[in-house]
């Protein structure tokens, strides 16, 4: 069997929450494969690189094979300019918009516009995919788009966003320029204040939920190794998981009982996940202290509020234990011994009192 590691990276003096992520294992035959998913802002890089170097790297092994940005937020990307500054990394894989020029422009049906003026302002508007394409470009190093069906090396398997939804989504972004929407408030993705008494076999989830067309861009990649699957979500909401649940089912995979790992939405946000998407990703609610051995990982910086109590608890209630980094990194792993240093951490308890429904 090959051995592996996953390490969720955090940091304590940010207050924002952030995703950086490395993937590590190697093979039964010595082939030593390191990734990195999302990158955080800068201090995560800053971290990333740190650990990289303290405990990846060796004489023989010193670059990343691959990094992939699921999608175009500050806090997935922003870390990727200092760690491409700091070591190696042979291939980047990240969807940039404007690479959907021809499609885009036929949509807005602006005559204002052409290729060149659609093209600089969508750089604009998603900075730090730009300045990673132009760090790539500086480097030589190549930018893949990354669609459902594509695979990295055999043992990542992307199942989200189809390249239709995700040109659908730009369509639908409030970032994109378009007289003839109708823009949502930003207040509308604010969380409300207060607290309501969950139990067990209540759900307080919505049925229904909605998150930015941003977040729905997320890259969702499945990595089978031998004897475990892990899920790494981005900041996916409830229509590109549905899309990762189809494609999981029509491939033979089904995701309540070949999914041993998850990755948390949007640092544990509960505008990402519903009742049904729940269920059918990770399960029915279970009787009360039944562990199912299977785990959830959520980035979250120091005392953020995060995860909200109502998505751990519903993780909870389905015999998975929850870990959140709460500012300290934390690395998940199969036949690669221990670290010095290191301990082991406590998994989020069922909580009585959660967040209202909004």
């Amino acid at each position: 069997m090959e051995k592996h590691e996953i390490e969720f990276v955090s940091v304590k003096d940010v207050k924002k929450n952030a995703d950086a992520i490395i993937i590590h294992y190697i093979e039964e035959n010595g082939t030593d494969v390191i990734g990195i998913y999302d990158t955080g802002f800068e201090s995560h890089g800053k971290a990333l690189v740190e650990s990289l170097r303290r405990y990846y790297f060796t004489d023989s092994k010193r670059n990343v094979d691959f990094m992939i940005i699921s999608h175009s937020d500050e806090d997935h990307a922003s870390g990727a300019e200092y760690i491409l500054d700091n070591v190696p990394v042979k291939s980047i894989y990240m969807n940039r918009p404007w690479r959907f020029n021809k499609e885009l422009l036929g949509y807005l049906d602006d005559k204002r516009r052409n290729n060149s003026s659609l093209k600089r302002m969508l750089r604009e508007t998603y900075p730090y995919v730009a300045k990673i394409e132009d760090k790539a470009i500086k480097k030589q190093i190549p930018i893949y788009d990354l669609f459902q069906g594509q695979e990295i090396l055999k043992r990542i398997t992307i199942l989200a966003p189809a390249p239709s939804f995700y040109f659908d989504l730009l369509c639908e972004s409030n970032k994109i320029p378009d007289p003839t929407k109708t823009y949502s408030l930003e207040s509308s993705l604010q969380e409300s204040q207060g607290i309501l008494r969950d139990e067990w076999k209540n759900e307080y989830l919505t049925t229904t939920n909605e998150t930015s067309s941003e977040n729905e861009m997320s890259i969702v990649c499945f990595i089978h190794f031998d004897d475990e699957n892990v899920l790494l979500t981005g900041d996916a909401g409830i229509r590109n998981l549905r899309q990762v649940i189809t494609y999981l089912s029509k491939h033979g995979i089904t995701p309540t009982a070949d999914i041993d790992v998850y990755q948390v939405p949007h640092h544990g946000g509960r505008h990402n996940l519903t009742i049904d998407v729940m269920n059918d990703l990770v399960g029915d609610i279970l009787e009360e202290d039944i562990d199912t051995g299977r785990k959830a990982f959520v980035s979250t910086s120091k005392n953020s509020g995060y995860p909200r109590k109502v998505i751990s608890n519903s993780f909870i209630k389905r015999g998975i234990r929850v870990y959140s980094t709460n500012g300290s990194s934390i690395r998940h792993h199969k036949r690669m011994g221990k670290r010095v240093g290191w301990s082991s951490v406590a998994c989020e308890n069922f909580s009585d009192y959660i967040e209202p429904k909004e």
